[in-house]
């Protein structure tokens, strides 16, 4: 039935009439393929209409039904409708490309495949812990360092303070891509290239996360230092229980700044690593581009589930980054 349908597509000398006679018997064999419904149009190119018949015969897969076929009909002398007793499915011949349509339930089973597809066209678990890893430890580690460098510029009086903090906002002006080479030299020579302390060490110093703290840290008023220092408290227990707590918000929306920027770190990772275990999402996201084209379905899909987690982390934290950057006198 299959080959004498085609036959009949590629007639010269089609017809509607010819169709609905075909339709009308249709009905009480065994068709032996899950076309519910093709769009045919008319044309006086012979030629062309065969090529047509010959993209729908590509994008047709064989399969077992029993024969229940409910009716196959004619519409609008453009259109062959098959329906059984099963899923609704158009195939539909548009230009070079062939879609697939489904009914409402085939939708709502279909609707996270290319998520699907994505997750397991490239290693993204391995992509996510190395994602995650990377910008939590870097988070932690700058927020250690910049809590004691912005303690030190802010409350700690010593020789050349001002203008030490002078020359460390000074090299905020210093694009980050001239250190690319000069970094890189330095840890092949340390031999962590294609290593997570190559994709941490460089990036757990930031200036604009000292200069963030140090400008809430001399809002703090100085008799909480001398009453810490009467009681006997050193600098550094002074630092961590009375300093830090105070300054919840500052020190989130670094370590929010800092996650982000680690998170959607691209070029560094990509010139660094080099085989695919070391690789983290932005890079992986990579796979779906090459030569030939970009799956733009996949690489959507993928790019949802890898900024996803930092929308959520935003949303619960939103509260804190608002405040913190208010507090710092910043606008």
């Amino acid at each position: 039935m299959k080959e004498r349908l085609f036959e009949l597509l590629g007639n010269d000398e089609l017809s509607i009439s010819k169709i609905n006679k075909f339709a009308s018997t249709a009905q009480n064999d065994g068709l032996a393929y899950d076309i519910l419904k093709v769009k045919w149009q008319q044309s006086k190119d012979i030629q062309a209409l065969r090529d047509k018949v010959t993209r729908i015969k590509n994008a047709t897969i064989p399969v077992n039904l029993p024969p229940d076929i409910k009716s196959v009909r004619c519409i609008g002398g453009k259109t062959i409708e098959i329906e059984t007793a099963y899923h609704r499915v158009w195939l539909y011949d548009s230009g070079f490309s062939v879609d697939a349509r489904f009914s409402p339930g085939e939708v709502f089973l279909n609707f996270f495949q290319n998520y699907v597809d994505a997750w397991k066209a490239a290693p993204f678990g391995r992509y996510y812990v190395n994602t995650v890893f990377v910008a939590t430890v870097t988070t932690i580690l700058e927020v250690i360092i910049a809590a004691m460098a912005a303690f030190a510029f802010a409350k700690l009086e010593f020789f050349g303070r001002d203008f030490l903090f002078t020359l460390y906002l000074a090299t905020m002006m210093v694009p980050g891509e001239v250190l690319l080479v000069p970094n890189y030299i330095t840890l092949t020579k340390f031999g962590w290239i294609d290593t997570y302390y190559a994709l941490i060490v460089p990036w757990v110093v930031q200036v604009f996360a000292i200069f963030l703290m140090r400008q809430h840290f001399k809002t703090l008023p100085d008799e909480l230092f001398d009453a810490a220092k009467i009681d006997g408290a050193s600098k550094w227990r002074f630092l961590w229980t009375v300093v830090l707590p105070l300054s919840k918000p500052v020190v989130i929306t670094s370590a929010l700044l800092k996650f982000v920027g680690s998170w959607n770190a691209f070029l560094w990772v990509l010139i660094v690593t080099k085989s695919p275990e070391m690789r983290t999402l932005p890079v992986g996201l990579q796979t779906f581009s090459s030569e030939v084209g970009t799956l733009y379905n996949q690489l959507m899909a993928a790019s949802t589930f890898s900024m996803l987690p930092v929308i959520l982390l935003f949303l619960f934290t939103q509260r804190y980054f608002i405040q913190g950057i208010a507090r710092t006198g910043l606008k």
